[in-house]
């Protein structure tokens, strides 16, 4: 089982009503990995594992798009 967190509500507000795709079914999800920052469903949450996820690459800095 991978443990999910809601993404932000805010962040779906600002980038107008997109989600981002699981990475297992491509499904549109507001659920994430935090450790590797990957989108995954509820469903496949249940039936996959954290070592089937590609690892965020240490040097990662996520950027921030502020939009006015």
């Amino acid at each position: 089982m991978i443990p999910t967190k809601k993404d932000s509500d805010g962040l779906y507000d600002i980038f107008r009503n997109i989600y981002e795709h699981c990475y297992f079914c491509d499904t549109p999800t507001k659920y994430l990995h935090v450790k590797t920052s990957r989108a995954v469903c509820q469903e496949c949450s249940k039936i996959h594992k954290v070592s089937e996820l590609e690892k965020t690459p240490p040097n990662y800095k996520h950027k921030f798009i502020w939009i006015r």
